[in-house]
Order: C-alpha cells, then sequence, then structure tokens
C-alpha cells in the first residue's frame, strides 16, 4: 500500500474508532468489488466511478484506490462511508444526515 492509501486508510479506521466501530476494517483496493448483497452503498453511481462502498454485515469499508486523486473527494468519501456504518439500513435518510456531519465534525476538531 503507498503511504497515500495508508494515510486515507488511517483516517478511516481512526473515524471508525472514534464511533465506536472498533471491530470494523477498512480495505484500500484498486477496483471496488460488487457488492456482496442489498445492504451496501455506493458512494458513487458507476463502477468505474465507485469511490468507496460499505459493507456492514462484513464490517468493512472498502476504499478506491484508483480514485484517490483528489484529497477532498477522498476525504468526503470517506465521511460517508464512515456515516453508512454508523447507519445501517438508513440509506441516506434523516439519520444518515446527521451522522454525517458527526463524522465531518470529529474529523475537523482532529486537524
Amino acid at each position: 500500500m503507498k503511504s497515500r492509501e495508508y494515510a486515507f486508510a488511517k483516517r478511516a479506521l481512526k473515524l471508525l474508532d472514534a464511533v465506536g466501530k472498533t471491530d470494523w476494517g477498512v480495505r484500500v483496493v484498486a477496483e471496488i468489488p460488487e457488492p456482496p448483497s442489498r445492504e451496501t452503498c455506493r458512494d458513487c453511481g458507476s463502477q468505474a466511478k465507485t469511490l468507496g462502498l460499505c459493507w456492514p454485515k462484513g464490517k468493512i469499508l472498502f476504499l478506491s484506490s484508483a480514485q484517490m486523486r483528489d484529497d477532498a473527494r477522498t476525504r468526503e468519501t470517506i465521511y460517508h462511508e464512515v456515516a453508512h456504518a454508523m447507519t445501517p439500513g438508513d440509506a441516506h435518510g434523516l439519520a444518515f444526515e446527521a451522522a454525517l456531519a458527526r463524522v465531518r465534525k470529529l474529523d475537523a476538531s482532529d486537524e
């Protein structure tokens, strides 16, 4: 894993820990895998552009190394996927939006 990828994976793990998801993992992959079930969310529509994937059943966040060109976009993807980890089954509802705001605030307070 390249140092840039490692830094983003470490950031994601730190945020997962901060929200109580200490038993979750992060995998940085060249290509986001097909979702193992319907209980996943892709941060972007198409397979070619997918930035991240939250798999609650497996307790794993996948991040695309191929899409890590823009730091701000990668951070937003991490926030998005951590928020899904916090709110399984909520899709992009009110609980998800509240979790997303919380994750952004947690990360901002850590900088």
